[in-house]
């Protein structure tokens, strides 16, 4: 069996901080493609499609190239950063503007990895959009891992399940 064609898409503001720390940890040897939202020219999403000319739909014909695109981001304020939320809205390009790239999403597997350095329980609700965007995209949504970047010893202990998360995402176990 080959393994899957994966991506990381990286929505951080930092290219040095926890939530790239989180993902050199999953991917060691960096061998999965990482796109860092920050170095694309990715503007907000227009009604009128006169952005069709910045880096999102080449990111996204990549995309569509891979069985598995993993989405990492840090918590600011409950939810994604501004990049990944930039990067989110755009996905309303495929389903307008772009219709043929939008098709080939489906039956792609989507993993989500964050960091976080508040309290776990404040995070109850956060993968509820990731859910629902898979659904309706009619993507495959495998699950969300959070690293922990604080002091909670209970949520740092549970950093070492990123090797588990790290294996269910190669085998691709949704």
């Amino acid at each position: 069996m080959q393994a899957p064609k994966m991506m990381i898409i990286y929505g951080g503001s930092r290219s040095n901080g926890n939530t790239m720390k989180a993902i050199k940890l999953f991917d060691p040897e960096s061998k999965i493609p990482l796109f860092d939202l920050s170095k694309l020219d990715i503007s907000f999403y227009d009604y009128e499609g006169k952005n069709q000319n910045d880096d999102y739909i080449k990111l996204m014909e990549k995309a569509v190239e891979c069985d598995t695109i993993i989405l990492s981001t840090p918590i600011h304020w409950y939810n994604v950063s501004g990049r990944m939320k930039i990067f989110l809205d755009r996905l309303t390009d495929l389903l307008y503007i772009r219709q043929d790239l939008g098709r080939k999403l489906e039956g792609k597997k989507v993993y989500i990895l964050v960091s976080f350095g508040g309290v776990r329980e404040h995070l109850n609700h956060f993968e509820a959009s990731f859910i629902h965007i898979c659904d309706y995209m009619k993507m495959l949504y495998g699950g969300c891992f959070y690293y922990h970047s604080g002091n909670n010893p209970v949520d740092l202990k549970k950093n070492h399940d990123l090797d588990k998360f790290r294996e269910r995402v190669l085998k691709g176990t949704i």
